[in-house]
């Protein structure tokens, strides 16, 4: 469920990205009467250093987190990374301006290599079926995407 629902939710990002579209976040970028017109370059590119930051901090955060889960086990760095998950949440969630949603955007990218990585142990209680604990637990990792794509459809409809 961890994996499933944290781990891979910045790669879901097309669905929040139209959400922000949807509600003229970033629209400030774009030149005065330009943003009638649908979304303009400024604002693109700045979509895109979100989604940019977040996705590199989920690859670049697996070699720190990793050490941790060394040093300090699978139950700590679990709840460190639902924190950073947490953490990034909220200020994602709050925030309407570049700085807040690249933050929010990198705690929600290293929480999620965090939570994977830390939950992937689990595959070693079945030795027998360890490859397919394995392919249940990047599956759960895919299901994440869903996540955001849940947030737009109910967000279409309110």
């Amino acid at each position: 469920t961890s994996i499933g629902l944290l781990s891979g939710v910045v790669f879901g990002w097309s669905p929040m990205r139209r959400i922000l579209r949807r509600d003229n976040v970033l629209v400030d970028r774009c030149e005065k009467g330009a943003e009638d017109a649908g979304p303009c370059d400024a604002q693109e590119l700045a979509l895109g250093l979100i989604y940019t930051m977040g996705s590199w901090s989920n690859q670049f955060a697996r070699l720190p987190v990793g050490i941790f889960l060394d040093r300090c086990g699978p139950r700590i760095t679990v709840a460190a990374s639902s924190l950073a998950m947490a953490a990034g949440s909220i200020i994602f969630g709050l925030t309407s301006e570049l700085p807040g949603l690249v933050a929010g955007f990198l705690l929600l990218g290293a929480g999620g290599a965090g939570v994977q990585l830390a939950v992937q142990n689990t595959s070693s209680l079945f030795p027998q079926r360890r490859s397919m604990a394995m392919a249940c637990l990047s599956g759960a990792f895919q299901f994440g995407t869903l996540v955001y794509l849940l947030f737009e459809v109910v967000h279409r409809d309110l």
